[in-house]
């Protein structure tokens, strides 16, 4: 599918408020400072809520950015400069905010089964090193018009500086600003304390994932597979373990990992055992003592791995 998607503008969104002096420095915590060096990419798609397609989409763009300024305030490192992977110059340079308009509908995307496609909707590339104009921006935005009034938010976080679970306390923090929740999330910039900083000159942060030889593909599980699958999980369908509630992370790693092993499995008949492993990124904020709280911002993980054989 060829899709023709139109930068129609670029700029530069900044805290609404100015970070004060005491705040303009974070340490990088241990775990920042191994942290790949890539961004972690966000979509978020939204149907049109009306069939008309004039819709309104500046008034929603300028919505997106008043929010995204005054989100910042609160997670102001997001809008800084990383020194040398040590710290973060909480210096205000801000974000880099895109608009783009996509020829054509939002269900065209969405059943289109190439996943590179959505490529097209983030700001920066997922591995590459910032923006056009050289600058190492650590959050982008790119706000996604389509011609049916739908509309895609794709986000990228750099790593070096939050993992997963930040970044999503991120965005629910803009969305809870963008529609005036009284609820306010205020972020902690706590991790340098929990896992200070250290001498590591000479080591370089790396994806540990080449290119070659990847292959992606896309696999839509829906509300009643998901359903279907936690309900084998807990009663231990197939000989497998029970397991007490699962999440949906689980139960659907779970089933890709038993089918990708019994595939691994028929095609080891007559060939020499093969190691395999399926890696999991465990969140350490409530495995500690005493659990931390679930906004504490940065890389508060570690890999699990599950080797076998086949």
């Amino acid at each position: 599918m060829v899709m023709d998607v139109e930068i129609i503008s670029k700029e530069t969104i900044k805290p609404s408020s100015p970070t004060p002096q005491h705040l303009r420095k974070l340490k990088l915590s241990i775990l920042d400072q191994l942290a790949p060096p890539i961004y972690i990419p966000i979509i978020l798609f939204y149907h049109a809520e009306t069939s008309d397609p004039n819709v309104n989409h500046i008034k929603r763009s300028c919505c997106l950015k008043k929010s995204l300024a005054e989100t910042l305030t609160r997670f102001y490192p997001l809008a800084g400069t990383i020194k040398e992977n040590l710290s973060v110059d909480c210096d205000d340079e801000g974000v880099e905010y895109i608009e783009a308009q996509v020829a054509c509908k939002l269900s065209e995307v969405i059943e289109e089964p190439d996943a590179k496609i959505l490529d097209q909707f983030l700001p920066i590339e997922p591995h590459g090193k910032g923006t056009e104009s050289g600058r190492e921006v650590l959050l982008a935005v790119q706000f996604n018009m389509f011609t049916c009034g739908g509309m895609a938010i794709g986000v990228c976080v750099t790593h070096k500086m939050a993992d997963g679970i930040s970044a999503t306390t991120f965005l629910k923090a803009w969305a809870a600003t963008a529609i005036r929740d009284t609820e306010i999330v205020h972020p902690f910039f706590n991790a340098e304390f929990h896992f200070p900083q250290r001498d590591i000159s000479g080591f370089t942060p790396s994806t540990g994932i080449t290119k070659d030889g990847i292959v992606s593909r896309r696999f839509v599980f829906n509300e009643s597979n998901i359903t279907a699958l936690r309900e084998k999980a807990t009663s231990g369908d197939n000989g497998s373990s029970k397991v007490n509630q699962p999440t949906r992370v689980e139960a659907i790693s779970a089933f890709i990992w038993r089918r990708f092993m019994a595939i691994a499995q028929s095609k080891s008949v007559q060939a020499k055992a093969k190691v395999f492993a399926a890696i999991h990124a465990v969140n350490l904020r409530e495995r500690m003592v005493p659990p931390l709280p679930p906004h504490s911002f940065g890389n508060f993980y570690q890999l699990a791995i599950a080797p076998t054989t086949a």
